[in-house]
């Protein structure tokens, strides 16, 4: 890789380690999306990035959950291919609305728990109202830009 994919690579590493994701996972992430093959073999995706098979197992299965990537075999292949996943990008925003969705829910029962407590229901009433309405505003802009690319 060139020493701006490195540092793209990098990037991408320390954007998704500060989204709570392990920077290995965004290495792995950064150099699936500069491929311009369809899919690398962990042992690839190890190679160019100068990582342990462990590690990249560890990030491959994280990506994986987050449902960013996809794994693909080949007929007669005993090796694990992997591959960025259509929207993938969609996923890391969904993850974020279950985030704010969980934050509201507790919001919600902090408020019941709080009971006839003023000062502190006022607070759980607000950070209920911003969650539940953030939640709303994320939820219509994915549905929005999903029928967005439906027309392209």
């Amino acid at each position: 890789m060139s020493p701006e994919e490195l540092q793209f690579v990098e990037d991408v590493g320390a954007l998704l380690e500060s989204l709570g994701s392990t920077r290995m996972a965004g290495r792995v992430w950064g150099t699936l999306v500069l491929s311009e093959e369809p899919e690398l073999a962990a042992a690839d995706l190890a190679e160019r990035l100068g990582a342990s098979a462990g590690s990249i197992s560890t990030a491959t299965r994280a990506l994986l959950a987050f449902a960013m990537i996809e794994r693909r075999r080949r007929p007669g292949d005993r090796k694990d291919y992997f591959a960025i996943r259509p929207d993938s990008y969609v996923g890391l925003v969904r993850r974020r609305e279950q985030a704010i969705v969980a934050f509201a829910d507790l919001a919600r029962r902090g408020r019941e728990i709080a009971g006839d407590r003023p000062l502190a229901r006022r607070r759980f009433e607000e950070f209920e109202e911003f969650y539940t309405w953030l939640s709303d505003r994320f939820h219509h802009l994915i549905e929005e830009w999903r029928e967005t690319r439906k027309d392209r």
